[in-house]
C-alpha cells in the first residue's frame, strides 16, 4: 500500500504540474524573464498614440469572426497576398486565441486589405476609406497611421468600441515582384489584432527589419496574455506583467 500510495502521489503531482504549465500566463506562456516582460509590454502598448505610461494602456481585442476582403490590383495578386501573407498569420492567430477568420466579399468584411500601386495611391486610398468608415461608424481610434507612416510600404488602422475591435483597414503598396510582398502586411495584421508596439531587437513579427509570415514565440505569448485578459483591463493589472510596470 505504501508503494501504491507513493506512486499515486507522484502521478498527481506530475499531473498538477502539467496542468499548470499548460494553463494561461502562469505556465509556458509566461514571460521567461524581466527582459522578455519589457518586450511584451512594449508590444502590447498602444504605439505612438498610447498613454505616456505603458501600464495605463487598456487592452482591446476582437470577438466574433473576422471577415477579411482583399482589394486592389488583380485577382491573382489578391489571392497571392491572402494565401502567402494573410492566411498563415491569421491561422496561427486563430490557434492561439480561438478568434475565427474567413475571406469574404467587400460588403461582408470588417477588415479591408487594400493593395495600392504606390505610396501616393496608398495615401489617397487611406484617406478615402477613412472618410467612408468615419461616416458609417462611431469608434475610438486605437491606433491610426500618421502622415509619416504613410511613407511606409504597409500601414493600418484598427477601430474599436468599448475596447472591442469592430473593424480595420490594412494597406500595402509593395509590388508583387518584391521578395517581401507577402510579409509586408503581417506586421499590420499583428497590429490590428492588438500587438501595437514595436519592441527592440528581432524577437517579434513587429520588430524593425524583420520579414516574417507567422508570429514568433514572443508574439504568441503576448497574444495569449492579451486574449486571456478582459477588454479594458490595464496592462498594469495583468499578473504576468505587473513586476515591470
Amino acid at each position: 500500500m505504501t508503494i501504491l500510495r507513493t506512486i499515486v502521489t507522484v502521478l498527481l503531482v506530475a499531473l498538477l504540474g502539467a496542468c499548470k504549465a499548460a494553463s494561461g500566463p502562469e505556465g509556458s506562456n509566461a514571460p521567461r524573464d524581466a527582459a522578455e516582460r519589457k518586450q511584451m509590454i512594449t508590444l502590447l502598448a498602444q504605439g505612438i498614440n498610447g498613454p505616456e505610461n505603458p501600464g495605463d494602456t487598456a487592452v482591446a481585442h476582437w470577438s466574433g469572426t473576422i471577415g477579411i476582403a482583399v482589394l486592389g490590383r488583380s485577382k491573382a495578386a489578391q489571392d497571392t497576398l491572402f494565401e502567402q501573407g494573410i492566411e498563415p498569420f491569421m491561422t496561427d492567430f486563430n490557434a492561439i486565441t480561438g478568434v475565427r477568420f474567413k475571406r469574404v466579399a467587400e460588403a461582408e468584411a470588417n477588415v479591408l486589405v487594400i493593395m495600392a500601386e504606390d505610396v501616393d495611391a496608398l495615401r489617397r486610398d487611406f484617406e478615402r476609406q477613412m472618410d467612408r468608415v468615419l461616416s458609417d461608424h462611431r469608434f475610438t481610434v486605437v491606433f491610426e497611421a500618421t502622415v509619416d507612416r504613410y511613407e511606409a510600404r504597409c500601414s493600418y488602422v484598427a477601430l474599436d468600441s468599448d475596447y472591442t475591435y469592430f473593424g480595420a483597414v490594412v494597406f500595402s503598396s509593395l509590388p508583387e515582384t518584391d521578395p517581401h510582398f507577402a510579409e509586408c502586411v503581417t506586421p499590420s495584421l499583428a497590429g490590428m489584432v492588438g500587438l501595437q508596439g514595436t519592441p527592440d531587437g528581432p524577437g517579434s513579427i513587429k520588430s524593425q527589419g524583420t520579414f516574417l509570415r507567422r508570429p514568433t514565440e514572443l508574439d504568441r505569448k503576448a497574444l495569449h496574455i492579451l486574449y486571456g485578459s478582459k477588454p479594458g483591463q490595464k496592462l498594469r493589472d495583468i499578473p504576468a506583467l505587473q513586476d515591470d510596470i
